[in-house]
């Protein structure tokens, strides 16, 4: 369930805001600063909802976690990368369950809502998570 909280922080940092194209194209990072809060989460298949409700805060390339106040999963931080015409993220934790490692992911967003596919192994190729594949599946919403 670690494993879910920090995937979740790194689904966060991937919500795009509403931007002109020119700013998305000179800082791709822009559009995920703020908070963020979790709607859903699962990771193979499986749906994860202790992580709801939690928060996601970007300043710049760097995140901060926090797991929701009833959930038993750590908080995490990190930095991250994206390639704005890809759509693809990469997220490297400096704590939590996936510290020192890269999670390859991508991204969408409609509206005031984000959604993650990323994987420890291979970048995924589209947004499901099931049973076996390894892939994180995150939805979040901006927090107002």
């Amino acid at each position: 369930m670690t494993r879910s909280v920090l995937a979740v922080g790194v689904a966060v940092l991937l919500a795009v805001g509403s931007t002109s194209a020119d700013d998305k194209k000179a800082d791709p990072k822009k559009p995920f600063e703020g908070k963020w809060t979790i709607e859903s989460m699962s990771m193979n298949g499986k749906s994860d909802d202790s992580v709801k409700g939690g928060t996601h805060v970007v300043e710049g390339d760097k995140f901060t976690l926090t797991p929701a106040k009833e959930s038993k999963q750590e908080a995490a931080e990190g930095t991250f990368s994206i390639d704005g015409d890809k759509k693809t993220i990469d997220i490297k934790p400096t704590s939590g369950t996936f510290k020192s490692k890269t999670l390859l992911g991508i991204y969408k967003q409609d509206g005031d809502t984000a959604t993650f596919a990323y994987s420890e192994k291979d970048r995924p190729k589209d947004f499901e998570s099931k049973d076996g594949n390894g892939v994180m599946l995150l939805v979040i919403k901006r927090a107002k």
